[in-house]
Formats: C-alpha cells, structure tokens, sequence
C-alpha cells in the first residue's frame, strides 16, 4: 500500500463530488436556458386551431419571425460565450484536452489550471451550448475535471485544516494523478459513465499507472457520476420537484426498442457499403478540416473581431439549416389508424408513437413533422 493511502483515496472522493457539482451546475444552467429557448420559441410556433394552412398542411406566417428570433437569440449567446474567452480569459479556449495531455506528459503551459479557467470555460460553454448550437459539454468537461484536481489536490481555496490535511500532496507527481483523476470525474459527470472514465485516461491521458492509482481514479469518477446522477433526479433548471435520490427511468434507460426485428445475415452487406462510404466521407472531411485549420490560423485567429464573428457565422448557417430543412417535409398524422399504410407511418422498432415526442413545428394539432 503506498504511503497515505486513506488520504489519497478521502482526496480522489473529494474530486469526484468536486466535479459532480460542476457539472450538475453546468447541465442546469444548459438546460435553464435551453427552456427559455424552447418556450420563446414554441410561443411563436403554436398553431393549435390555426385554419391559414399552406397546401401541404403548413403554416407560413410564423417561419420568418421563429428564424429571424432564432437568430438573434442564438446569435447573442455565441457572441457572448466568445467574449468570455476572448477578452477574459484566453487559455480557457477549445476543449483543453490536448492541454491537459500535454501537462500529463511534462509540458507545462503556465495559467492553463487556475480557478479562472474554469469559470470561464464554465461560463463559455454554458452559453454556447444553451444557444442550441451542435455542441457539447463533454470536451470541457474534461478540463475543468482536469483543473478541479489540480486545485483540490493542491489545496487552493480550502480552509487552513484541509490544506494541512492535503499538503503531502504538494508535488508534481501526486498532482499529476489526481488531474487523471480529475478527468476521470469530468468524464463520468458528463457521460453517466465511470467505467468510461476510467478508460478515457487509462487509454488517453494517464502517462503513470498502477493498479491501486487505477482504483483511485475509478472510485473518484463514481463519485462524480453518483453526485450528478442524485441531483439531476431532483431539479429541473434549478427549481427543486422532489424525490432526491430517485433516478427516474428515462433517465436510466436511454433506449426503448418494444417491437422485434426480423434479422438476416444479408442485412450486413448494405451495413459494410455504408461503412466504406462513410470511411470515405470521413477521410474527405479530416482533408477539409485540416486546410479549415490551417485557414483559421492564418485569417481568423489574428484578428479579434474575425475570432468573435466566425461562431456567429456558424450559428446561422446551422439555424437556416433547422429552420427551413423541415419545411420540405409534409405534415403526418399522429394517429395513422385510418391510413396504416401510410409511409411516413412506419414505426420502425417501435409498436407505437410516443406523442410527446413528436414536434408539430407548423402542423395542425393533430398531425406532426416527421
């Protein structure tokens, strides 16, 4: 047993529910804004008893004014969220993943893992994931896991006796394994996935293993996980409704097949064309990606305003493309009973349509866009 075991192992746990509060913090913030997104939104699209219908079943007055808000609203938040990082705090920019791998490997980046870092990047992500825009909190996730076991580890902001209690831990090589842990925590409060933890730095981050500092980590990342899960069962955008504890089933089960699939070996043959096409598209889109880099670093990066404005270019490219992609889609009817032959009524793998999981976006009350 190496020397301070019960200390690292209160640490690690410490790590964990450190992140475990981030990153419920972090989804509700998400999801506050997201449902200040969706009822501003819904109040400009609801056509319950509407009778001006296109001939295709659409409403068109409310197109316009749902993609010229949209705009604005996503518009402002992307503006903001670059700001944070912009004119704030600089380091805390991309997923700090490949700072965090470069720290774990000996390269040290001064002011890469400071409290500011993860305010901003806290701050910065919310807002552009909040905005709708197709991006996640995972990547971020990971450094601020990253940061939070550097500063717990190391004591900073804590009272005098737990900065007694950590100082053992006061030297490049413990700090490094709790940043591992740190990650491990982001990972798992981000996925509701401890064992993906685990082997995210096992195979990605940790540059140092062991059998005991790979329990360490794992306990940290359930922590994480645990913490996250218990209180996301009980609030919704930050408003409490009860039952702590009680993870609810969709929170659990995050697929529902009711309906059995008759499968033949010959189903692979399309399966593997599509893989290869896919390879194919994957490596013209690495191709495009690069020279989109390395036009980036060239144009966009040394220019402030070009650095601020290229979000907002993306942002609306993407709400014209969810605005109006729909639009060429005909509305289908919630209850195919009369018509089951309907093709826009298959139900693949499902027996049933969940009616609150359908989007009306336009259509009359009783039909729906697929």
């Amino acid at each position: 047993t190496r020397p301070g075991s019960a200390q690292r192992w209160t640490t690690s746990g410490m790590i964990g529910f450190m992140c475990g509060i981030l990153a419920f913090c972090l989804k509700q913030t998400i999801a506050s804004i997201l449902y200040l997104r969706e009822t501003m939104l819904n109040a400009i699209m609801d056509t319950d008893g509407d009778t001006s219908l296109m001939e295709n079943g659409w409403r068109s007055d409310w197109l316009w004014q749902t993609y010229v808000v949209l705009i604005i609203f996503t518009s402002s938040l992307v503006v903001l969220s670059s700001a944070v990082i912009l004119y704030g705090e600089p380091r805390a920019a991309g997923s700090g993943i490949p700072e965090t791998s470069a720290f774990l490997n000996g390269v040290i980046i001064p002011k890469t893992f400071t409290i500011s870092v993860v305010i901003a990047k806290f701050a910065s992500c919310a807002l552009a994931v909040g905005s709708g825009i197709p991006a996640g909190p995972e990547g971020p996730m990971i450094h601020m896991g990253s940061v939070l076991g550097s500063l717990v580890s190391q004591g900073v902001f804590m009272p005098k006796f737990m900065k007694d209690f950590l100082k053992p831990f006061h030297n490049v090589c413990d700090r490094r394994d709790f940043m591992g842990a740190g990650v491990a925590g982001g990972v798992a409060a981000a996925f509701s996935a401890p064992i993906g933890g685990l082997l995210f730095v096992a195979e990605e981050i940790a540059t140092h293993w062991d059998v005991e500092l790979g329990m360490q980590i794992f306990f940290c990342a359930i922590v994480a996980c645990s913490t996250v899960e218990v209180l996301m069962s009980s609030f919704t955008t930050f408003i409490y409704i009860g039952g702590l504890g009680a993870i609810k089933e969709k929170s659990a089960i995050l697929f529902a097949v009711n309906k059995e699939i008759s499968v033949n070996v010959i189903m692979f043959i399309p399966t593997i064309i599509l893989g290869i096409i896919g390879g194919l598209f994957g490596v013209v889109f690495n191709k495009i990606s690069v020279g989109a880099s390395a036009f980036r670093a060239k144009h966009i990066k040394p220019h402030k305003i070009m650095f601020l404005l290229e979000p907002v270019l993306v942002a609306i490219v993407y709400c014209s493309a969810i605005i109006f992609i729909p639009t060429f889609f005909d509305c289908v009817p919630i209850d195919c009973s009369e018509d089951p032959e309907l093709a826009a009524c298959a139900r693949v793998g499902l027996s049933g349509l969940d009616d609150e999981s359908v989007i009306g976006y336009g259509c009359p009350a009783d039909k729906y866009n697929p």
